[in-house]
């Protein structure tokens, strides 16, 4: 049995796991036009490149039993051809934001920390991580409304079960095939932990509050699996919050539209960032909480992709921060630091990165807080104080 704050845990690292994360993969979050002049063409060619890789590999990551040699070298064939692939990219990725070069960066060094993985024999962890590495494409692709337009050839048969095939359909954007399979998953009679049953519901969330913005379909889609059988006390509660949480937000988003103005996208930020997160031993969002905030990093997004001045954005990144933060933050991607170094980074003398460094330095002080006391390694101490001196200067 998974007690309370073990299940709020688990819903904020999945939830962060689907968040809004500025990652080369397929895509990349998108700055406004005026960020730079790139070679689309070529950026574009090398990322198709990379996700048809990702989509022969899918299932012989997602795969329920151990890998033949020919299968493991295959692999890591693959890795290396994506890591060619992402460093082929470099010179486009140099014209672009600092948000994308950072993005570059840290996708470049989740592949090599694979590679180094096989040297180790540990096939399972390199498996572990390419299954995180189609978690980042899918939290890049939730950004905007865009569907498949590639990855056709892998069908259901090609996969074990049906979890795994709504997953590779979720992280290729095809969202109608992906809940199919989700639905088919949760309504089999085979036993399923908290964690087996939440997740596909936060699939749903993302899909219909983030994506779709249709908070009358994800009440209707969510009530249906309110029944489950194989639910605990933990995960019905949890439901019947995003629920609730859900019917609570239908008139802002009916008020929302798509804002085209940014005093209305201020407006909603500060009317949902304004509702305090609890305590227990850390911060973390209530059911209702993470409806919101999932609601209003899809606004955010939208808005900084499409319409955002340069001197807005570092007030979108201090919010998508926040929202990261509600939702809870993650040792593999950590993004909500990374909006928060950028803010910092390239808007030093924009009043609002104090407010990222503050964010940060908070940030850093949970990170590196235990039982036994804070303990901030030497080389982040010094980080620290750089950007401090670069905000107040």
């Amino acid at each position: 049995m998974v007690t309370s704050n073990t299940l709020i845990r688990t819903s904020q690292a999945l939830f962060s796991k689907l968040r809004v994360i500025p990652v080369l993969c397929c895509c990349m979050v998108a700055l406004p036009a005026n960020a730079g002049a790139v070679d689309a063409a070529g950026l574009n060619q090398a990322m198709s490149q990379i996700g048809k890789i990702m989509e022969e590999l899918f299932p012989l990551i997602v795969v329920q039993r151990a890998l033949d040699a020919q299968e493991q070298t295959h692999i890591r064939q693959a890795v290396h051809q994506m890591e060619s692939l992402f460093r082929q990219a470099e010179p486009h990725i140099r014209q672009k934001s600092s948000t994308y070069q950072v993005s570059y960066q840290y996708m470049l060094g989740h592949l090599q920390t694979i590679d180094t993985a096989f040297d180790s024999l540990d096939i399972n962890f390199v498996r572990s991580q390419l299954y995180e590495l189609g978690s980042i494409c899918s939290s890049c692709h939730v950004q905007d409304a865009r569907t498949r337009t590639l990855f056709q050839g892998n069908g259901r048969s090609r996969f074990n079960d049906d979890y795994s095939y709504a997953e590779f359909n979720y992280v290729t954007r095809n969202y109608d095939e992906a809940l199919r399979y989700y639905d088919a998953f949760l309504r089999t009679d085979t036993v399923k932990t908290e964690l087996e049953l939440v997740r596909p519901l936060q699939r749903l969330v993302t899909i219909m509050i983030q994506v779709r913005n249709n908070p009358d379909q994800a009440v209707q889609s969510l009530r249906a699996y309110v029944p489950l059988l194989q639910h605990t006390d933990e995960t019905r509660k949890q439901l019947l919050g995003w629920i609730k949480g859900v019917k609570e937000l239908m008139p802002m988003v009916r008020e929302a539209g798509e804002p085209e103005e940014f005093s209305v996208v201020q407006r909603y930020a500060l009317q949902v960032l304004a509702d305090p997160l609890k305590t227990r031993g850390t911060m973390y969002a209530t059911p209702e909480q993470e409806i919101s905030r999932v609601w209003l990093r899809g606004v955010l997004f939208r808005y900084l992709a499409q319409r955002a001045a340069e001197q807005e954005i570092p007030m979108l990144l201090y919010w998508l921060a926040l929202c990261e933060r509600a939702i809870g933050y993650d040792f593999y991607f950590s993004l909500a630091d990374l909006y928060l170094k950028e803010c910092m980074m390239s808007y030093a003398k924009h009043p609002y990165a104090r407010l990222c460094f503050q964010e940060y330095e908070a940030y850093v002080a949970h990170t590196y807080s235990g039982s036994a006391g804070e303990f901030i390694p030497e080389e982040v101490q010094q980080e620290i104080h750089k950007l401090r001196k670069l905000v107040h200067q």
